[in-house]
């Protein structure tokens, strides 16, 4: 449906907007096309990308819309929030990536990820779980388990400290940790897709200018573009006194200024070369703003980069450190030159620090542990606190029935006042031990 209207009457972005019968936010995602031209008959001005190579008089569907105009939902809605062109499912000649698996309104509101997408965990424990912090209806979880790597999930689901730029600072990437917290505070595995969409859109959407709805009102700088096409083109201008337009904008119902303000002159040749240069410099300042946005975020990024790396370095000098005190240890006991006792472990003794490491939870590191504590060839008699210590199942049958009289004989003995049972052998549950009395 085409609207007749003249666009140097509209001063303002508000009132562009009233024009069109769109959101303000919308004008700020027109492109117009610099090779196509209107396909309406007689319309000469250019055609907006994604408008059904018409131009913003002839159609306005350059923009997803939620609803239809009979109220029913639109099939493809998707970035209906109008939060900016690098949400659209066209931005700078380029289609969208796949769009993300989950059924939240405010993702569907938000758009397409022109700056990457996370695929589903690869663990099946992990990507069970994604589900369940994702909100995907337990009937769609079956059928994502099975090939989990062809979903997607956009990148506002993971929370900022999980996410990082590349180094081109085009796309986004997932951090690489042991652990990653929620807002909540609950640790996980893997980067959890639970963070909260209306922070991100706050945060992260709401101070660009487009977001915002372009709060300064002015008019776009494509308008000048317009506006000199139809100074240039006089059947395109707008002719109030043409009765038979009078009365087709009756019929259609399109509002037009009550008080339209007088034209103004044509534009001199060198007025219109001063705005062509003017709209150049305001291309090129854009493009300066987005360098340097692109610029400010890799540095960020080396800088969390370099970050990382010095608490790396520490981390390793430590080990070093640690590293370097237990040879310095080991070397003092190659020196000593002796069996290992008890009071090696006591307070300020050359083990002080390491009783940890004495302490084993199964038999075949205490088998090792045996044999050194066992050594005695080349020690003093008496200078370990026990001899012949090993496991109680590796003894004969006929030593434990030795064992078994001899600890009743001692055992009758010291309730006698003829002995002491420590003289024999002792039998623990796991351990068979001679007790060393030098």
């Amino acid at each position: 449906m085409r609207i007749e209207a003249d666009l140097r009457n509209v001063q303002t972005r508000s009132e562009l907007a009233a024009l069109l019968h769109v959101d303000v936010k919308a004008i700020g995602l027109v492109s117009l096309s610099s090779t196509q031209l209107c396909t309406t008959k007689g319309c000469q001005l250019p055609a907006v990308d994604n408008n059904r190579k018409r131009c913003i008089l002839c159609s306005q569907t350059w923009f997803p819309r939620k609803f239809k105009s009979n109220g029913k939902i639109s099939a493809n809605c998707r970035g209906y929030g109008l939060h900016g062109p690098q949400f659209m499912r066209v931005f700078n000649g380029c289609s969208s990536s796949p769009t993300c698996c989950c059924n939240i309104s405010l993702c569907e509101e938000i758009g397409h990820s022109h700056e990457g997408m996370f695929r589903m965990p690869s663990d099946a424990t992990n990507c069970k779980e994604a589900l369940v912090q994702l909100n995907i209806p337990s009937d769609r979880r079956a059928k994502i388990l099975d090939n989990p790597r062809a979903y997607w999930v956009a990148p506002w689901h993971y929370k900022k400290e999980h996410r990082k730029r590349s180094f081109s600072g085009k796309k986004w990437k997932l951090r690489k940790q042991l652990s990653y917290e929620d807002d909540d505070g609950v640790l996980f595995k893997f980067p959890p897709p639970n963070y909260k969409i209306q922070r991100f859109i706050d945060e992260e959407i709401s101070g660009i200018g487009y977001a915002r709805g372009a709060s300064d009102d002015v008019l776009p700088f494509w308008m000048h573009t317009l506006i000199r096409k139809q100074e240039d083109t006089p059947d395109l201008q707008y002719q109030p006194n043409d009765h038979s337009t009078q009365r087709k904008e009756k019929k259609m119902k399109i509002a037009t200024p009550r008080d339209p303000r007088a034209s103004r002159k044509r534009l001199s040749p060198e007025r219109s070369d001063l705005e062509d240069l003017e709209q150049i410099v305001h291309d090129m300042q854009a493009k300066m703003n987005s360098a340097l946005e692109n610029i400010e975020r890799l540095k960020a990024t080396m800088e969390l980069e370099r970050e990382e790396k010095i608490q790396i370095r520490i981390e390793r000098d430590q080990l070093f450190e640690e590293n370097a005190k237990l040879k310095a240890k080991t070397k003092e006991l190659e020196k000593k030159g002796a069996a290992l006792t008890h009071e090696d472990l006591m307070p300020g003794s050359v083990l002080e620090d390491h009783v940890g490491f004495f302490i084993f939870l199964n038999f075949s590191c205490n088998d090792v542990f045996l044999k050194v504590i066992n050594f005695a060839e080349a020690c003093d008699p008496g200078n370990g606190m026990y001899k012949n210590l090993v496991r109680y199942s590796r003894v004969f049958v006929e030593k434990r029935k030795e064992h078994c009289e001899a600890h009743e004989s001692a055992k009758e003995n010291s309730e006698e006042g003829e002995g002491n049972c420590e003289d024999g052998m002792i039998v623990c549950s796991d351990y068979w031990t001679k007790r060393n009395n030098g």
